[in-house]
């Protein structure tokens, strides 16, 4: 099954059909064709921005070929250098297109295929296509949800002729044409040359951009469902990012958060990856939010509970009188929309135990519906099992072996109990200190009957959604 991308353009301004035509290509060009530094990308070329910066082009699919019936094809957008806007590349200089792994480079795909399914309002990792260049020698590219299926080279749009200009179509396939569910497909691409650089590092390559293909939604349903779960906002509605923990009081910043560890979610069963062993307990937790509604939050903002079961309905709820206080909560500069959140916490007020975090629905927030993650503590617990969170003589022996000597011990390092950047008898003592007997943390399983967010607990940072390097899945001719 073929299908047909037709390109919109960001409105940000009235602007005429005429207008809209002319932009129907994507446009991209050096920031300078002495000595490019950048491969530019025209805004005019995209609809919306997702909530963590990426550019996104609509798309809606049709059947090209009248005399095939249910042949549905996409030879657009197409891709166009435009001199006279300052867009140009060199003569002879190669232009090319690659797909990347959207659960690797942005916080919302999940795979090569980014699947919306409306039956059960997801983005998933499945649907097969095959990306035609314009190279005879080059074998199509056929990308599953999960992995590349078969071709792993750069697929070749076109050649800059004498003037710098370049123009060409790719064809996007859709596979499997019986059986292709309607919903949306959606593939995170970016664009690269093989100028070489003066320092021959790298070719030049563009910012990643989404391109979603519409297929068989209603225009409703395609920008108020499909598109919002690629990150795009709806009116007047808050998406919270990243969530995690940072060490506060420790030789680590209290901004860096431990990428070892993300939020368990509810209808989740808990994981190493869920919680802490720092000495101090769980004294920072931190989250960043698209679209924030105040540039404040108070604790009329959230709702926290300490327990240590699967109900978290039991648990003690966190208030001005209880014996764990409120939180100190601040809000950090807004950078493109995003705001950093820091919720601080007196070192082991919370300990040995698992928080709940609801972040609500207030005009504050912006959120529209409820967000709830948790995190946990159990001090001095190695992760060697994976099947509870006991601390014991095992993890003891384990931080004694580990012990780094003169070699220091990065954030992510299992025995670096009290995170001051080495593994030594101080944390063998913490941890012989802090055995769990019968009464270890819990591995929990909340209930799924709160919203679990649009976010995936992925960095939104440069690496993300920035210019990549070619890699072993991206190679250049």
């Amino acid at each position: 099954m073929l299908f047909r991308l037709i390109l919109f353009v960001t409105t940000l301004t009235c602007l005429s059909s005429n207008v809209l035509a002319q932009h129907s290509d994507l446009e991209f060009g050096y920031d300078d064709t002495s000595n490019p530094s950048a491969f530019v990308l025209s805004p005019l070329s995209f609809d919306a921005t997702t909530a963590d910066g990426i550019s996104l082009n609509e798309s809606v699919m049709e059947e090209l070929d009248p005399f095939t019936s249910g042949d549905f094809s996409a030879d657009q957008p197409g891709f166009a250098s435009n001199p006279g806007q300052g867009l140009s590349v060199n003569p002879g200089d190669f232009i090319m297109i690659c797909a990347v792994d959207a659960s690797q480079h942005s916080s919302f795909g999940v795979g090569f295929v980014n699947f919306y399914n409306p039956a059960t309002d997801a983005l998933e990792a499945s649907g097969r296509i095959a990306v035609k260049d314009n190279s005879g020698a080059t074998a199509d590219l056929v990308l599953n949800g999960n992995a590349i299926e078969s071709g792993d080279d750069l697929q070749f749009i076109g050649v800059a002729d004498s003037t710098g200009t370049v123009h060409d179509h790719i064809v996007w396939d859709l596979l499997d044409d019986a059986t292709a569910p309607v919903g949306a497909y959606g593939l995170l691409v970016q664009l690269q040359s093989d100028f070489d650089p003066v320092d021959g590092n790298e070719d030049l390559s563009s910012e990643l951009f989404w391109i979603v293909f519409n297929y068989g939604m209603t225009d409703s349903d395609f920008e108020n469902l499909a598109l919002t779960k690629f990150g795009v906002l709806t009116s007047g509605s808050a998406v919270l990012l990243e969530r995690g923990v940072t060490y506060g009081g420790s030789s680590f910043l209290e901004t860096e958060f431990a990428p070892d560890k993300i939020p368990l979610l509810p209808g989740q069963t808990a994981a190493f990856a869920n919680y802490t062993s720092y000495s101090k307990g769980l004294n920072r937790v931190a989250f960043d939010i698209f679209g924030i509604g105040s540039p404040t939050l108070d604790s009329n903002d959230f709702e926290f509970r300490v327990g240590n079961s699967d109900d978290p309905s039991t648990w003690t709820q966190l208030t001005t009188s209880s014996t764990i206080p409120l939180p100190t909560i601040s809000v950090g500069t807004a950078v493109r929309g995003i705001s950093p959140v820091l919720l601080s916490w007196p070192d082991n007020a919370i300990e040995n135990a698992w928080l709940q975090v609801v972040v609500l629905d207030t005009a504050n927030t912006n959120l529209s519906s409820p967000e709830t993650f948790y995190f946990g503590n159990a001090i001095g617990e190695a992760g060697n099992d994976p099947n509870d969170a006991r601390v014991n003589l095992i993890d003891v022996g384990q931080t004694r072996s580990n012990q780094t000597g003169f070699t220091g011990a990065l954030i992510d390092n299992a025995f670096d109990f009290d995170r001051d950047g080495r593994v030594n008898l101080i944390d063998v003592g913490l941890c012989r200190s802090n055995q769990s007997g019968f009464s270890p943390l819990q591995l929990i399983s909340p209930p799924a009957n709160r919203s679990n967010g649009g976010g995936s607990g992925k960095s939104i940072d440069g690496k993300n959604n920035s210019r990549i390097k070619p890699n072993s899945k991206v190679n250049r001719r």
